[in-house]
């Protein structure tokens, strides 16, 4: 049997005892129905359980902060300390031409696998898939994808 964990999302949890660990979980709907909200309350409860947390997010940084403590989650401490890191995608980077959209390459997916790696990541939001899936052309990703400039993560 594959072991759950918990999701942090009270009706969830009780209802399906959590979500399988190591497994992903796909949320999906329209604009305002709480899907970034979901996934800031999964982070919370990955660092209640001391697991090292990742989002990857279109908000920029400061701003999901600032987001999270709104609804009352305080993340600062957990920032500082390198259990949570915050990855900001911009689909627009000053200067620079834009072009028909492709694929994402298996780069990509192995640049946020070292980051994960070398940072013991255990939980990992992706806020939104969009970035992952449609992007500029693959020389341009480090531009498109940056940690936030307070907290390093190895990225180079």
């Amino acid at each position: 049997m594959i072991a759950k964990t918990l999701t942090g999302i009270g009706f969830f949890d009780e209802r399906y005892g959590g979500v399988y660990r190591g497994r992903s979980l796909l949320v999906s709907g329209r604009a305002g129905t709480g899907k970034t909200v979901m996934g800031l309350q999964f982070v919370r409860q990955g660092l209640a359980q001391d697991e090292r947390c990742l989002v990857l997010s279109t908000m920029a940084a400061n701003d999901l902060t600032i987001c999270a403590e709104a609804l009352g989650f305080n993340f600062a401490n957990d920032l500082d300390m390198g259990h949570l890191i915050l990855l900001e995608y911009s689909s627009f980077v000053p200067g620079r031409e834009v072009t028909a959209q492709t694929l994402l390459p298996p780069e990509g997916f192995d640049q946020l696998r070292q980051i994960m790696d070398a940072n013991a990541v255990r939980r990992v939001v992706l806020d939104t898939v969009l970035p992952w899936v449609a992007t500029p052309d693959a020389d341009r990703l480090p531009d498109t994808i940056f940690p936030s400039s307070a907290h390093s993560t190895g990225w180079g």
